[in-house]
């Protein structure tokens, strides 16, 4: 049995790391992945 916990990060980091994941996003090849939404990002 395992268990989890998801800790949240602050919205400023929230928002410094989206900038670099939309830089990502337009990578060749990017849009055959499946990008997890902001509101879903955290460390476990």
């Amino acid at each position: 049995m395992r268990l989890f916990a998801a800790v949240l990060p602050p919205q400023a980091a929230v928002r410094e790391l989206g900038t670099l994941v939309d830089q990502l996003h337009r990578l060749p090849g990017a849009d055959g992945l499946r990008w997890t939404g902001r509101p879903g990002w955290h460390f476990t």
